[in-house]
């Protein structure tokens, strides 16, 4: 019955009017087609330059009208857009150094502002030669005796200095009596030629003189002890005559 129905199928083929092409399947080769042959490592060309155009070119008037309205404008003329771009900066420099004045709000001149790196600099070298034991300001020594009269060469070669510090240490006299230490040390310094005595010279000069050497440390220590107590004017203890007796021992350790 099944067969039955298969066979009664209706095969009428409708004509919708459209040709009928008809070809022969056996004249086809499948060879014929070429497929892009390209691999991995050498891909496809790309960009092939075109050939170079040798047809005449065409110039093309620009019109009065167009041009004069290029040249008033201000990006025409390029020394004019050059111009304004330095002004443009330098305005912005201005601008930026005004804005910088005025945030921090105070200003100082030029000069004056040398004027008070040189008061620097002067200040440091002062304190510089202080530091070296020069005194800058001139300050003698030997200038004025114990009672305020002119210290002779003399009196100070054949001056009894120990017996005057003991007195002056008796009285309470420290100021006193580290002076005339002092004075006594200086001497003995120049009677073993460690020094060039000269009347009237400074405790810098006698500094200056043992720059270097072995003897600078502990002369500098009972120079700068000295001059506290004789030039500052300031009371003077037993304890700071004691620590100027103990760099002057220590000094004379140095001169076997």
């Amino acid at each position: 019955a099944l067969y039955a129905q298969e066979g009664a199928i209706d095969t009428t083929v409708v004509d919708s009017g459209a040709p009928v092409v008809s070809y022969d399947s056996s004249r086809i080769d499948a060879t014929e087609v070429e497929e892009p042959r390209f691999s991995l490592d050498q891909p496809p060309p790309i960009g092939q330059p075109l050939a170079s155009d040798s047809s005449p070119v065409a110039v093309r008037p620009l019109p009065v009208s167009r041009l004069n309205e290029a040249r008033r404008e201000d990006d025409f003329w390029y020394w004019r857009y050059r111009s304004r771009r330095q002004s443009d900066r330098e305005q912005q420099e201005m601008d930026s150094s005004s804005t910088s004045s005025s945030g921090s709000g105070f200003s100082v001149p030029t000069g004056l502002f040398w004027v008070l790196i040189g008061i620097g600099i002067v200040a440091l070298l002062f304190l510089l030669l202080q530091a070296m034991g020069i005194n800058p300001l001139g300050k003698r020594a030997l200038a004025v005796g114990a009672e305020g009269e002119p210290e002779s060469a003399e009196d100070f070669f054949s001056r009894d200095f120990e017996s005057g510090v003991s007195r002056a240490l008796a009285a309470g006299d420290h100021r006193l009596a580290i002076r005339l230490r002092y004075l006594q040390v200086l001497r003995e310094l120049a009677d073993r030629n460690i020094i060039q005595y000269r009347q009237g010279a400074t405790n810098g000069h006698y500094v200056s003189q043992l720059w270097g050497g072995r003897y600078h440390t502990d002369f500098f220590r009972i120079t700068r002890t000295f001059e506290y107590a004789w030039y500052g004017m300031l009371p003077v203890t037993q304890a700071t005559f004691d620590r100027m007796q103990q760099d002057v021992d220590h000094l004379k350790t140095r001169f076997a």
